[in-house]
């Protein structure tokens, strides 16, 4: 046992997710993410006639190529092949 005494004075542990720094994330996903929403493929997933797989790798492999053409070479082509596969 310790020898302190509790005053109460010990704060809290618990921190919100809200109060966490947000880093910043990958260009190729932020471009890529906003491809994708402005051609309303959130809709088009989730709609009521979701696609087929093929017609989804299709639009995907559409927009990351979209993305890699105003990336540097090298900055997204690792995760083009991540998505086309």
């Amino acid at each position: 046992m310790g020898t302190t005494r509790d005053d109460g004075s010990q704060q809290s542990m618990w921190v919100s997710a809200a109060d966490l720094p947000r880093g910043g994330g990958h260009p190729f996903y932020e471009r890529l993410n906003r491809i994708l929403e402005a051609a309303g493929f959130d809709a088009f997933v989730e709609g009521p006639r979701a696609p087929d797989t093929a017609t989804l790798v299709e639009t995907l492999t559409t927009a990351a190529e979209q993305v890699e053409a105003v990336l540097p070479v090298g900055r997204g082509s690792r995760s083009v092949a991540r998505i086309t596969r």
